[in-house]
């Protein structure tokens, strides 16, 4: 199977079935992720993640952890910049955000590096 001339990954089968199964109330946000995983290093860590899911092991770089993480804090920083909070809730709502995504950055590499799937 091909997406848009390429082989279709297991993210793409993911959302697929994800897809599938999900109420409309689902399909905005899962329509965000696919708009957020057209950026190679996000998509190459969201597959990483499901290989190891799966219980299997695959190694992704220190850097394209760094660059997917940074790509989820500023698409999240668009988001709630769209939405029709006041500007003080947009704004604790943005620092609560990096705040999560910085400690998931950690927990993820340490998690890669602990089990010899980081490349630094």
């Amino acid at each position: 199977m091909t997406t848009n001339n390429r082989q279709q990954t297991l993210t793409d089968l993911f959302l697929e079935v994800l897809s599938e199964k999900s109420n409309p109330d689902m399909q905005d946000a899962i329509a965000r992720i696919k708009v957020t995983l057209k950026i190679p290093e996000c998509a190459e860590l969201f597959n990483v993640v499901l290989i190891n899911a799966m219980g299997y092991k695959s190694n992704i770089s220190r850097n394209t952890v760094e660059c997917a993480i940074d790509c989820v804090i500023d698409r999240n920083k668009l988001e709630i910049d769209k939405s029709n909070l006041y500007e003080t809730k947009k704004e604790r709502q943005k620092q609560n955000c990096e705040s999560l995504c910085h400690s998931v950055r950690i927990w993820i590499l340490n998690r890669l590096k602990g089990s010899g799937q980081l490349i630094e």
